[in-house]
């Protein structure tokens, strides 16, 4: 499991706060385990403070953990924290970048006047001030924030992951939407796959 963390952290791709179909938030299952001797939970805090640079911690975990007991309330799991069966954490990986377009554009149009009678010569005609055909166009830059979010189940008696759900999304630095309206969104369905107790 550590090494597929690894491999999750290092392709932040696609899209973290607009998509919701099910191939955006896909899901691991360890093998012959049975979630119905799963009944209670507890929190385990993140060991990764390298999101703290774009997202305040307390805040984030506050609204994670309050999303994370409602869903996981409807799935039949009681919160437990001094016996838990299991433990749920999360781990996030945020990254700024930048993204770069150029669009070309017709600056003019070359042509030529064709005179009405063969005796006449043909006149062709180009920009007045030698400025080329096309235009490479204003070069765009947006800041963007890509991230990815993992969330793992792990077995209290074992330390082993049993079940782990992840999500990876970028968007434009500009147009983020808050903290609560990504969870509400993300949390639900990253939980969604997670076997009923």
């Amino acid at each position: 499991m550590k090494i597929i963390t690894s491999i999750i952290c290092m392709l932040f791709v696609t899209t973290l706060f607009t998509s919701c179909s099910s191939k955006d938030y896909p899901t691991e299952t360890a093998l012959n385990v049975d979630f119905s001797k799963y009944k209670t939970y507890a929190f385990l805090p993140t060991d990764d403070t390298f999101y703290t640079k774009l997202v305040n911690k307390d805040t984030l975990e506050h609204t994670l953990a309050r999303i994370a007991i409602q869903e996981l309330t409807k799935k039949g799991y009681t919160m437990d924290k001094e016996k838990p069966d299991c433990y749920f954490k999360y781990r996030l990986v945020l990254n700024r970048t930048y993204d770069v377009s150029q669009q070309q554009e017709m600056v003019y149009e070359p042509g030529v006047y064709t005179p009405a009678f063969d005796n006449q010569a043909r006149i062709y005609y180009f920009s007045s001030d030698n400025r080329p055909e096309v235009y490479a166009g204003k070069m765009d830059i947006k800041n963007m924030r890509e991230g990815t979010l993992v969330i793992d189940m792990i077995d209290s008696k074992t330390k082993e992951e049993i079940w782990r759900s992840t999500h990876s999304s970028k968007r434009e630095e500009a147009n983020l939407p808050t903290l609560q309206m990504v969870a509400d969104i993300i949390v639900p369905k990253m939980l969604q796959k997670l076997p009923k107790k």
